[in-house]
């Protein structure tokens, strides 16, 4: 298990590239798809592109998505106010969505050297523009870690058709270990630092 307190050095493979290898996680709500792609990121030295999703909140009440790029951008990505596709109680804000979280895997796949995908869900599937783009992300020869919503079997179907590719299902017990076995698979090495305290 690799713990978050210690430095890590990253070798990479293949002349400092790393392999171009499909990564997908899915699991249950609230598993803790988010923090491992977040996890994943801090590891990885090289540019990343991509972005992940997390809650908003307000006087401790969920509200709605927002998305957030590797390099700082915010957007929302749903909300309870009127207008925009419906996924449960939600609105999905698709032109937000498009113009910040879409646009960030475009330029990833042009420029990043990994791609970082938080999430392939139902709300991020009503914009046209990420499904269409979905299948460039699967087929380019950059590597990515995907996570998706556990009951899109369609998702799942294609990404195990996939040459390179592997899924696993995230759980309370090996959500840690994961960050080391998909680093792994990636074909990134990596040492703990040692140091004498004081």
């Amino acid at each position: 298990m690799i713990s978050p307190a210690l430095p890590v050095t990253m070798v990479m493979e293949n002349q400092g590239k790393v392999k171009p290898v499909k990564c997908f996680v899915t699991g249950k709500p609230g598993v803790g798809k988010t923090t491992l792609l977040i996890r994943l990121s801090e590891k990885i030295s090289h540019q990343k592109g991509g972005f992940f999703t997390a809650e908003i909140r307000e006087h401790g009440i969920r509200t709605g998505f927002r998305i957030q790029t590797f390099d700082g951008k915010r957007g929302i990505l749903a909300d309870l106010l009127p207008g925009g596709p419906r996924v449960g109680k939600y609105r999905v804000r698709v032109e937000e969505f498009e113009k910040i979280g879409v646009e960030c895997l475009a330029n990833a796949l042009r420029n990043a050297d990994v791609i970082l995908l938080d999430e392939i869900g139902k709300m991020e599937l009503q914009s046209p523009r990420f499904r269409a783009l979905l299948p460039s992300l699967f087929h380019s020869p950059k590597p990515l870690v995907a996570t998706f919503s556990e009951g899109l079997a369609h998702i799942r179907q294609q990404a195990e058709s996939l040459n390179d590719a592997r899924v696993w299902l995230i759980t309370p017990k090996n959500r840690d270990a994961l960050v080391e076995e998909i680093l792994s698979h990636l074909g990134v090495n990596y040492e703990r630092e040692t140091g004498t305290a004081g």
